[in-house]
């Protein structure tokens, strides 16, 4: 039998919270899924687009389902830079999923919203 280590509330909360910090005013949308890809928590900050949040929640998803960074991924998800998982050792707990900005940057802030949460907790791996 296989365990599934998966992000808790606390820890999505925490997430979106370094999400809002790491986009450093940018108007974003941030998403947070567990190791399932099932959405844990979200926030649109003030002047974020609509569309950003579908956006921003498959960009989680994908990163979860695949375990990689969506901009690592060229075109082939149709999603775009700005999906990243949460990584522990080489198993993939949840991930983060940010639009809003210009793809890179959307790539910057859920890799720093990952790194934040890494630091945070010890264990936990990034790419």
């Amino acid at each position: 039998m296989r365990s599934v280590l998966s992000i808790s509330i606390d820890d999505a909360d925490y997430i979106v919270a370094a999400g809002v910090k790491a986009a450093g005013g940018l108007h974003v949308s941030i998403a947070v899924v567990d190791a399932c890809a099932a959405l844990l928590a979200f926030r649109r900050t003030d002047g974020a687009g609509a569309h950003t949040i579908e956006l921003a929640s498959r960009k989680a998803r994908t990163a979860a389902v695949v375990g990689a960074a969506t901009a690592d991924m060229g075109g082939a998800t149709g999603v775009g830079a700005g999906g990243v998982p949460v990584l522990v050792g080489t198993q993939c707990a949840g991930a983060i999923g940010i639009s809003g900005a210009e793809p890179e940057q959307d790539a910057r802030i859920a890799s720093a919203a990952a790194m934040l949460f890494a630091s945070r907790v010890g264990c936990f791996e990034q790419d």
